[in-house]
């Protein structure tokens, strides 16, 4: 159809043809093409595998998988995203090849960028189709746990100067210790939304000094801190996450022990350095034995919280505070002078008849919202619509009728 772009005439118009589908070549030739293209519509991914899989070094017959599986599940996959599809399948078929990577190790050791973002949306796709997908999420803690072990016990000898060549006894002591150690944690959610690679790294730092004090063969000037001398930048070989964000876990971890050695009874004068040489006892104590449903010791949330608990706390200490306020100025018949704070929105609801049982688990987001809302209606509504009940369930004369409504539905 040709249109004039000055005054919208139309100057050549097309006919409409209205034909009935018929399996002659013409019809046919279209979705022939169709059909073809979408066989090819990941060849771009798979000609990315192979790259991939010579970079890592990826046996032939785990390059046939992982491309198998880009086929199993063409029809959900995008073919955008060609190199994080590519990283992702060599991951999935190589597994059990390359048993201590993560996807996250591939995208860390690829020289060509990669977004996780991408990655993470293709992840999507295969945890709701793939069954190779679902076992590898299914492999217990304990299992990813002695397989990085065994990845990052060469590191551990070299956090700690004189520290002599790590025996079979050693390793079957510290696996035994980081585990516990991680279950202790857990109880206490200290690894609640936190990576597994980092807690056990920290887990395991913390358990191998607690082992190497014991140790006649070690050679040491003095009492041993568990920060001072720390090459945490070796663990980035294994672990994408740097050594800032390892220091991090390393002092939230003694922060918790540091709490469970002050409140033991004959632990004199703990420090947070030097946590380890209370470790055993803290274990002992404050760890669930097999066939007992209570540990020997338990802290209570005043003696130890994570900080987003410890956080929460505060915050409702002081809602508490600005409802008793509010409470006040209604008894009193004053009101808070700063008409801006959420002492004074609170004040403001609870004046209209809101209940403090029904707000005190409002954000402060919806408190302040609700205030303006009700302080702008009251400011500029008109009799009309300030008295008009939503809920009401009879029509007056200011609703539509049912015509003027059908104007807006068109």
């Amino acid at each position: 159809m040709l249109v004039c772009q000055s005054c919208g005439t139309v100057l050549e118009d097309v006919q409409f043809q209205d034909d009935i589908f018929t399996s002659a070549a013409s019809n046919t030739a279209y979705f022939v093409k169709k059909k073809k293209n979408q066989a090819g519509k990941h060849a771009s991914a798979k000609k990315c595998v192979d790259k991939i899989a010579a970079y890592f070094h990826i046996p032939e017959d785990l390059v046939s998988k992982a491309k198998q599986l880009i086929q199993q599940h063409s029809a959900k996959l995008s073919n955008r995203y060609s190199i994080e599809l590519a990283l992702l399948v060599i991951y999935l078929a190589a597994r059990e090849w390359l048993s201590t990577w993560s996807i996250d190790d591939f995208v860390e050791n690829f020289p060509v960028p990669v977004d996780r973002s991408k990655v993470q949306r293709l992840q999507f796709v295969f945890a709701q189709e793939s069954l190779v997908y679902k076992n590898i999420q299914c492999e217990s803690q304990q299992q990813e746990l002695h397989r990085f072990l065994d990845t990052i016990i060469p590191h551990l000898k070299t956090q700690f100067d004189g520290s002599p060549k790590i025996s079979k006894s050693t390793v079957m002591q510290l696996r035994h210790r980081t585990e516990a150690l991680i279950r202790l944690g857990d109880e206490y959610l200290l690894n609640t939304g936190r990576k597994l690679r980092p807690t056990i790294i920290v887990a395991a730092i913390i358990s191998y000094a607690s082992l190497l004090i014991n140790n006649p063969k070690f050679k040491s000037s003095g009492k041993m801190s568990i920060y001072q001398g720390r090459r945490l930048d070796v663990f980035r070989k294994c672990c994408s996450f740097g050594s800032r964000f390892l220091r991090m876990r390393l002092q939230e971890y003694t922060d918790f022990l540091l709490a469970c050695a002050q409140n033991t009874p004959w632990i004199k004068d703990p420090k947070a350095k030097y946590v380890h040489y209370y470790l055993k006892d803290i274990l002992d104590l404050y760890g669930k034995k097999e066939g007992e449903e209570e540990a020997s010791l338990k802290l209570t949330d005043d003696q130890y919280s994570i900080s987003l608990i410890k956080k929460g706390a505060e915050l409702a200490k002081e809602y508490e505070a600005m409802f008793e306020l509010a409470q006040q100025h209604l008894d009193c018949g004053t009101e808070p002078e700063d008409r801006t704070s959420l002492e004074y929105c609170i004040y403001n609801l609870m004046n209209l008849g809101y209940e403090k049982e029904h707000l005190i688990a409002w954000p402060e987001k919806a408190i302040r919202g609700t205030s303006d809302s009700l302080n702008f209606r009251a400011k500029y509504g008109t009799a009309w619509n300030t008295e008009l009940d939503l809920d009401r369930t009879e029509l007056d004369d200011n609703d539509m009728l049912d015509s003027e409504v059908n104007l807006y539905r068109r």
